[in-house]
């Protein structure tokens, strides 16, 4: 009997997982802020203010134009940050809104499906 409840407990879990949307995750929308300032906090505490220049993989590293740390002048021209490193991040205090989030969102969403209209038109095109 608990033989057969593990196995549906691991089925269930494979298929929940597979159903899974893959804009799910935190990192798979950050694509969409692309030229936002964010500030990210690291996990050994350190603070980076920064436009969010790349963020196109999965596991959220992070690529910062013009960034710099909370308590240093200097600017660093690019700097990228590894996603298992950050602990938080913010958006600045003019992008905080939960509007301005999901417009965003929204936007990239757009922006993607129109592109990928593209392409299958193209396909169509060289095809006949």
């Amino acid at each position: 009997s608990s033989a057969a409840s593990s196995k549906k407990t691991t089925t269930s879990k494979t298929t929940t997982a597979r159903r899974r949307s893959p804009y799910a995750t935190l990192g798979s929308y950050l694509k969409y802020f692309e030229g936002v300032d964010i500030i990210v906090e690291l996990k050994n505490g350190t603070e980076w203010h920064g436009t969010l220049m790349d963020a196109s993989d999965g596991v959220m590293n992070l690529t910062l134009t013009n960034a710099h740390r909370t308590n240093n002048t200097q600017k660093h021209y690019i700097l990228s940050l590894r996603g298992s490193t950050i602990r938080y991040i913010r958006f600045g205090d003019n992008h905080s809104s939960s509007s301005f989030l999901m417009e965003t969102i929204r936007a990239g969403q757009d922006r993607e499906r129109s592109a990928l209209q593209r392409y299958k038109r193209g396909i169509r095109k060289n095809k006949t």
